[in-house]
């Protein structure tokens, strides 16, 4: 049986991506999460690089 999608906006998340040359820290990358109300299924959209994991992450952002 195949769902019919219903995604609908959770939060924003964060995680570590590349290193940065010449330095120890990663890249922070930024996803926003969605979930199908029906099936739960979860996807992740709109990848963007935002600073990095020497600074705090973005207030309100939840770890992947």
């Amino acid at each position: 049986m195949t769902c019919e999608h219903n995604y609908q906006f959770q939060h924003v998340v964060h995680h570590s991506g590349y290193m940065l040359p010449g330095s120890g820290a990663h890249e922070r990358v930024y996803e926003d999460k969605y979930y199908c109300t029906k099936c739960l299924s979860i996807k992740h959209i709109n990848e963007r690089v935002v600073g990095n994991d020497y600074s705090k992450p973005i207030e309100g952002t939840m770890p992947k």
